[in-house]
């Protein structure tokens, strides 16, 4: 990747990202910016934290094998799975959540990171397949000639 297209895509990032939340931290008054961090609120940042580790875990889980089956494998029904893997990215996680809710009966917090993950599990088997696509399979093959799985994985 180029270095000045590197550069724009950071100060993109710095005017449509930090720019408003700084020109909005220049009008709240300390005192209220201090109780941000109030017990409470550090809970509740606990918990989005441990969510979005969960649901991204989870996504991860399932989209990295996903990938690598529908990229390196002659697994059958290859050629209808992949596409079919994108169909989570479609469904609102509204219709997502109500299907788990009636099949499974999961409620509350282990609802939310299933259909979170379940849901953004394709974009991660996406990124996964394009880069399994990209190795040269003659580079694995002689990798494991070599030494077998460990150097498959270690290259």
């Amino acid at each position: 990747m180029s270095r000045p297209l590197v550069i724009l895509a950071a100060l993109a990032f710095a005017i449509a990202g930090l720019v408003p939340i700084l020109a909005t931290l220049t009008r709240v008054p300390l005192a209220e910016l201090a109780s941000s961090f109030d017990a409470r609120a550090l809970d509740l940042l606990g918990r989005t934290l441990a969510y979005g580790l969960k649901s991204a875990g989870l996504a991860l889980l399932i989209g990295v094998p996903f990938g690598f089956l529908v990229a390196r494998t002659d697994i059958p029904g290859a050629a209808w799975l992949r596409p079919m893997g994108y169909v989570p990215l479609l469904l609102p996680p509204m219709l997502t959540a109500m299907t788990w809710t009636v099949l499974f009966d999961v409620r509350g917090g282990t609802a939310a990171v299933l259909v979170s993950g379940a849901s953004t599990f394709p974009l991660v088997a996406l990124f996964v397949a394009r880069a399994f696509e990209r190795i040269d399979g003659r580079l694995e093959d002689s990798a494991r000639l070599v030494g077998g799985l460990r150097a498959v994985l270690r290259a």
